[in-house]
């Protein structure tokens, strides 16, 4: 598929039509595998979650950009998703990193890594507002299976 990073579906239904326009901008697409859209189970179940999404371009064992006729644009290796869920004052979250070439039917749960690895194959730093040690907790735990 060519995928959404924010779901076109999610954003329309919770923050209207112009902001499910925006999910159209080519900044927003990446090639991906149908199942790793999260859109309706997660929320469905937990109420609200936070989702953040990404790319993951050459890394450590494929260190040339991928590109379709060698100068377009770079491919993605991977993509990310990291989920996280506040209840009860109490924050958890899941982090996956799925190879663009993840086949169908996989088992997620074979993709959680921790956010750390996340982190260290973008260059990101996606909580840096937190206290290092809570910060440096939740980024290290790997989950030990998917909710």
């Amino acid at each position: 598929d060519c995928g959404h990073l924010a779901p076109n579906y999610t954003i329309a239904t919770r923050y209207g039509i112009t902001a499910q326009e925006e999910t159209f901008l080519m900044s927003n697409v990446i090639p991906q595998r149908h199942e790793l859209d999260i859109a309706t189970s997660y929320p469905a179940r937990f109420g609200e979650v936070w989702v953040i999404v990404g790319r993951v371009f050459a890394g450590p064992s494929d260190p040339r950009p991928r590109r379709l006729d060698g100068s377009g644009p770079e491919i993605p290796v991977a993509c990310f998703k990291i989920i996280l869920d506040e209840s009860a004052g109490r924050i958890r979250t899941l982090a996956f990193l799925f190879p663009t070439d993840t086949p169908r039917g996989f088992p997620i749960g074979n993709y959680l890594v921790p956010i750390d690895e996340i982190e260290r194959r973008t260059g990101l730093d996606f909580f840096p507002a937190l206290a290092d040690v809570t910060e440096s907790t939740l980024e290290s735990t790997l989950a030990s299976r998917v909710w």
